[in-house]
């Protein structure tokens, strides 16, 4: 390469050096005033702000909702909610159940049952929609804001609950639980008590590990009720004013010999009890089922007056009785502390004329 070519590369290096620098310093300039521009700098803050911190620490929450006033059907849900710090976001599913539609219970496993000295097979139930038939819910998504105890959310999908928000108080009972307390809604919601940890909604426990079988006791656990009678319109609400006491002692249990592992634990708790012009037999006492697939934290649970069944049917029973949809709470030690969940008693027979029970349990033994 001669002098002249040499200098003409050297002159078309500096040109592209120089080049670079005078179009990263305007690039530079334009990016510090973009970032000084109002609009910007707000959008930049919304950004920001989207992040929200999980509510009591928690990532994962299950809670019971519904509506129980004195106001037309009353509703009530099981909701698991999954919360995103990082995007302030929060995703549902959402079990519903409507007093108006007549759905009545399902099917939900069966197990020998043995009880005064007759064994036969008998069915466990469960409030349609809960396990079975599958697939009755419905995911719902939103975003949320978490300042202090107070947690606020609004729903923007699906359509029917796009715009709708509720608001919870949190609290940590231990380090290891966060529990939520409704506050109130835009949507008709009047009660609602859940919990909340950072065990995986996959993890849960079998009929099995259940054992020994404890008790939750009335001086934690708490319901409220709505009735509504044969022909009445408008529904009765236990208490008024708000939450009851309740309980579940599972310490009197047994498991039945088949199947193998156990699928139900059962009761046949002996007292004078009767249900009046609807018995069958003399028979005293209630008998109790609470089951499990095994394979998930969803049980169903119900009851019935042991003077229900005919003499041929018993200790089976099939027509009209309380079944119950319950989850497992899991702390985040993925130990059990509480079931929560909701009575449907929604016979679809025209005999009962539209009368319902339903409940919202939280069965726990949480300071």
């Amino acid at each position: 390469m001669n002098n002249r070519q040499l200098k003409l590369a050297i002159s078309i290096q500096l040109t592209i050096i120089l080049t670079t620098i005078f179009f990263c310093f305007v690039s530079c300039k334009e990016g510090a005033a973009l970032e000084r521009r109002p609009e910007m700098t707000g959008k930049m803050s919304s950004i920001i702000s989207s992040a929200q911190p999980l509510p009591g620490g928690k990532e994962r929450f299950t809670w019971v909702n519904g509506n129980f006033d004195t106001s037309g059907p009353t509703t009530q849900r099981i909701v698991n909610l999954s919360f995103k710090a990082s995007t302030g976001t929060v995703a549902a599913t959402v079990w519903t159940w409507d007093s108006s539609e007549k759905k009545g219970k399902s099917v939900f496993n069966s197990h020998l049952c043995t009880f005064d000295g007759i064994s036969k097979n008998c069915s466990t139930y469960t409030p349609w929609g809960w396990v079975y038939p599958t697939g009755q819910y419905v995911s719902w998504s939103g975003t949320y804001t978490y300042s202090g105890t107070t947690l606020s959310i609004t729903w923007t999908s699906p359509s029917l609950a796009a715009g709708s928000t509720e608001e919870w108080a949190i609290s940590n009972p231990n380090s290891s639980l966060a529990r939520a307390s409704f506050v109130s809604s835009s949507y008709g919601l009047t009660h609602g008590r859940g919990y909340g940890s950072k065990s995986s909604f996959s993890t849960y426990k079998t009929i099995t590990e259940m054992i020994p079988f404890v008790n939750f006791t009335s001086a934690n656990s708490r319901r409220v009720t709505a009735n509504a009678s044969s022909g009445t319109a408008t529904p009765v609400i236990t208490p008024v004013s708000g939450w009851t006491t309740t309980g579940l002692n599972l310490s009197s249990f047994t498991t039945p010999s088949s199947p193998t592992p156990a699928n139900t634990t059962h009761y046949y708790q002996p007292t004078s009890s009767s249900c009046g012009a609807s018995c069958t037999t003399a028979r005293t006492g209630i008998i109790y089922h609470l089951s499990s697939q095994n394979n998930s934290r969803h049980m169903a649970y119900h009851f019935f007056c042991a003077c229900l069944p005919t003499a041929a049917e018993f200790p089976d029973y099939q027509r009209n009785l309380h079944p119950v949809a319950l989850t497992q709470i899991l702390d985040d030690n993925n130990n059990l502390v509480a079931l929560i969940g909701v009575e449907s008693q929604n016979p679809p027979e025209a005999y009962y004329n539209g009368a319902y029970q339903y409940q919202l349990l939280d069965f726990n033994n949480i300071p």
